[in-house]
């Protein structure tokens, strides 16, 4: 709601402060604030995003305040709300400005950082206004990456497992940010309740880790009919810094619970002296002095918190919760509480409306356990008239123990569950209610003990991506690429707001756009032109993330829009290729949530390797099946093709073993489309599939998830043509493994053409290039920061001049680059028959006489399992380690990382 929320730590460029709130059209104005400090008096505001929405100014007003003085404003138009209508405000952290997006909409205007202000000077967020209806439901503040699960807490409040008890191998984890040495204690609790005859405390404690950093200690203890014999730990305040935040985890193991603090094993651990089978849920206690407790991690199966991540989850007591979107079938709504064996009644409520007068429920589910009717009433109700009640039986609760009621929307009824148990009746939508009618839900009862403590609502599943950066192959008609992205959503080229190429088919044409961070994508929705001219030309426009295809536009002429599921492609750019015509993007959006640290990014790993095919015919060498383009039709020059009816096999070589995810293959559109039909695709020897053709498909996925340094694609009786062929995998974390060392490493060259310097040969951009001016005597060298065992040296290059160059190990020979047109991999191993692997500090590459040498990517690959020329293996490599203390951060298991 209206009010401040602490910013736990530093903000950096990239960083980004988001406000979900819902409009009233009454709304006099209403701020988003990153300020110094809290409160009513004199204040340093570093930014005030001041709406003022009709009929009012009509503006966005931007200013910043040092003390009691405001500076100099910025006004801007302002964006459209709708009345009764969720929204998003963000606040993307710059360079040296803010860009301020609503709904993902950029503003007119950016806001500079004032002279002053630096972004660590921020410490609240303050949002203000909630007048005549308008709400502020949620912000999102940058906070320490925090588990996929975690969800926002309160202090002394109880948080319940999701599933019976706890497991070896889980971990509860705990964020805070601490206050100062003067901090009494504070404690992190797994409990269960006790039987209900128990005297003054009610619970068990199977662990109480309570820590008294005034005193330099932490106590572990279980309580069950009375403390029992604590343990104290040493434990140094030195863990835990004023005004930062810190983190315990509680590891759950065979025999013991072990504590971890800010991701380091103190050596604290603590019996299992009650089963672990017993944990219902943990609490969290203290908050003197400054300290907070800020996010807590359950292993429950309870979704991530946030609209960003689906259905949020709210810490729920009885009373009324909006619903800020129109339920569908197929919509759940979840309430989780817990029961007290005295409870009268208690129940879910769907309803039009608010509040204890007459109202409409859409449905009324009432518990009403013994030793009362022990029944479940399902009813509705109009104004102050309940309707026709059906009554079923009463699922079981236990005292002291939690449950889950679920409501879920289908065609034409609900159907309610407890604890994953439906009911023995549903209950029909009546008369005079829809689904989209359900404006609160209200959540009843409460009584003896029995609480609410969370709830599910209905959430959009992924949130607007911004775009940035957009270019195109080319530009026709003043169609400019950022067209896609301005956010008008009108259709008619004349208004400006269509990008256009230049050319038609066979032009190669693509659009292509960033997102602000790595991302996971869900969806990505085009909107084609509206006008009376050529809206047809978008069929079998293909999108992709990153290197990952989506999927391709099926026109249709009633059509607007085309929604295109992309099913959490990982990636930080989106592009949209059309080799068969014009291509015009009115308005390109995307979906998704930003990646974690878990989401990997699949990538086309063929590009640049060598390719074979059994026969070639019509000039259809190997090499197009990866050449990165996309066109489909046989005079772009861009398929491959076999001399004969085969048996025929085209195969991409890897060189070293990969995992492959996925193949995607390219079929031609312009002739003999049935050929590609029975074409089976293998990992090495491997079967994935095989393609079942479809007169109206040309492009078709085949999941392999397998191992493998070949890819092969078969064709019995056929004659077999490839148009591309795309292969999403990573390298493989086998034994045997490498390690690049040559990231960050000193490097030089004899000469530099233009901008292409020797740091380019290691920069991660395959399109990014070193490249030598002289041709009498063209090397490049890089220096490691120490003697290095190096397995083999690739060489990402797609020039000829190429051909002849010389790899270099402290100046002992590991081979030579040997050229073939359409290759641009080449992998040169450091070894002959006296020594497995070269040991030295120093790669070098010479250029052959009279040639310039291009360097587009070098790695340099050890082996982090070998340890010396002997060809001994390192069997501690990445095994489990401890040490008898930690300090400076020196931990043990730096000593068998391979580096």
């Amino acid at each position: 709601r209206s009010g401040y929320y602490q910013v736990y730590q530093d903000l950096k460029p990239g960083d980004k402060i988001i406000a979900y709130g819902v409009f009233a059209e009454r709304t006099a104005k209403f701020s988003v604030n990153l300020r110094k400090n809290a409160g009513s008096g004199p204040g340093d505001f570093m930014i005030h995003v001041d709406f003022r929405p009709p009929p009012h100014e009509n503006k966005v007003v931007l200013n910043s305040k040092a003390g009691d003085k405001w500076q100099k404003e910025i006004r801007t138009a302002m964006p459209a709300f709708t009345h009764g209508k969720s929204f998003t405000v963000r606040v993307y952290c710059g360079t040296s400005a803010f860009t301020i997006f609503v709904d993902g909409k950029k503003l007119g205007a950016t806001f500079p950082y004032r002279p002053g202000f630096t972004l660590k000077d921020v410490k609240y967020l303050h949002l203000i206004g909630g007048s005549n209806g308008m709400k502020w439901t949620y912000s999102r503040i940058p906070a320490p990456e925090i588990a996929r699960g975690a969800f926002n807490t309160m202090v002394n409040s109880n948080h319940y497992l999701n599933r019976g008890g706890l497991q070896v191998g889980d971990v509860i984890t705990a964020w805070g940010v601490f206050g100062s040495m003067q901090t009494g204690k504070f404690s992190v609790n797994i409990l269960t309740p006790a039987p209900a005859n128990r005297g003054s405390i009610k619970v068990n404690y199977l662990l109480h880790v309570d820590f008294r950093p005034y005193h330099d200690v932490v106590v572990l203890n279980s309580y069950k009919d009375g403390w029992q014999s604590e343990i104290r730990p040493r434990f140094s305040r030195n863990n835990f810094v004023t005004g930062k935040v810190f983190r315990v985890d509680i590891r759950v193991e065979r025999d013991r619970y072990r504590i971890y603090v800010n991701n380091k094993d103190l050596g604290i651990t603590f019996p299992h002296r009650l089963p672990i089978s017993s944990a219902d849920y943990v609490a969290l206690h203290g908050g003197s002095h400054g300290l907070k407790w800020t996010a807590l991690h359950l292993p429950t199966n309870k979704p991530p918190q946030g609209p960003s991540d689906g259905a949020p989850f709210t810490t729920a007591r009885s009373g009324y919760y909006q619903v800020y979107q129109d339920l569908k079938p197929g919509d759940k709504i979840i309430a989780y509480g817990v029961f007290a064996e005295r409870t009268a009644k208690f129940s879910v409520n769907l309803r039009k409306n608010a509040g204890s007068g007459p109202g409409d429920f859409m449905i009324h589910v009432d518990f009403r356990p013994p030793p009362h009717e022990n029944k479940v009433v399902l009813n509705s109700k109009v104004g102050d008239k309940w309707q026709q009640e059906i009554r079923t039986a009463m699922p079981k609760f236990s005292h002291g123990r939690r449950f889950t009621v679920k409501v879920h929307c289908g065609e034409s009824k609900f159907t309610i569950s407890v604890d994953g148990n439906e009911l023995g009746a549903t209950f029909p939508y009546r008369p005079g209610f829809q689904l989209k009618d359900v404006k609160y839900i209200h959540l009843a009862g409460g009584s003896n003990g029995m609480d609410w403590t969370d709830l599910q609502i209905p959430a959009p599943a992924s949130n607007l991506i911004h775009l940035r950066s957009a270019t195109q192959n080319s530009e026709g008609w003043n169609g400019k690429p950022g067209r896609a992205i301005d956010g008008i959503l009108n259709g008619q080229y004349s208004k400006g707001s269509c990008t256009h190429s230049q050319r038609g088919g066979n032009s190669g044409n693509y659009w292509k756009a960033y997102m602000e961070q790595k991302s996971v994508v869900s969806e990505v929705v085009i909107f084609n032109r509206g006008d009376s001219c050529c809206r047809s030309r978008i069929n079998n426009a293909k999108v992709y993330v990153g290197d990952v295809y989506c999927g391709q536009v099926r026109y249709a002429a009633n059509r607007a829009e085309f929604r295109i599921s992309c099913g959490g492609a990982v990636g930080d750019f989106v592009r949209i290729v059309q080799d068969e015509n014009y291509l015009t993007l009115c308005e390109v959006q995307v979906y998704g949530r930003a990646a974690r640290g878990d989401d990997v990014e699949l990538k086309n790993i063929a590009p640049g390797f060598p390719t074979h095919q059994t026969s070639t015919g019509w000039n259809g060498d190997s090499n197009r099946a990866i050449d990165r383009n996309v066109n489909s039709r046989y005079n772009g020059n861009t398929c491959t093709h076999s001399a004969n009816t085969g048996p025929n096999q085209w195969q991409v070589n890897l060189i070293d073993r990969h995992f492959i995810d996925t193949v995607i293959i390219h079929n031609r559109v312009d002739c003999c489309q049935d050929r590609i039909n029975g074409a089976k695709v293998y990992v090495d020897n491997d079967y994935c599939g095989t393609i079942r053709y479809e007169k109206s498909q040309n492009v078709y996925r085949m999941k392999c998830k397998k191992t493998g340094s070949k890819v092969r694609v078969r064709q019995e009786g056929k004659y077999l043509t490839l148009c591309e062929v795309e292969v999403l995998g990573k390298a493989t974390d086998e034994e045997g493994h490498y390690n690049d060392v040559a990231p960050g490493s000193k490097v030089s060259q004899d000469s530099i053409a233009g901008a292409n310097s020797p740091e380019k040969a290691i920069d991660g951009d395959l399109e990014s290039c070193a490249t030598t001016a002289d041709i009498s005597s063209s090397w490049w060298k890089l220096e490691l920061d120490q003697s290095t065992l190096i397995s083999k040296v690739v060489v990402y290059s797609s020039q000829a001049s190429i051909d002849g160059a010389l790899v270099k190990v402290d100046g002992k020979e590991c081979g030579k680059v040997r050229y073939q047109a359409g290759q641009r991999v080449y992998n040169i191993g450091c070894n002959n028959d006296n020594e497995p692997e070269l040991f030295g500090k120093e790669v070098m590459i010479v250029g052959k006489d009279g040639s310039f040498l291009t360097l587009c990517e070098v790695k340099v690959l050890s082996n982090p399992k070998r340890t010396h020329m002997s060809g001994l293996v390192n069997l501690a490599y990445n095994k489990p380690t401890s040490q008898s203390s930690v300090g400076w951060g020196g931990e043990s298991s730096r000593a068998v990382d391979g580096r």
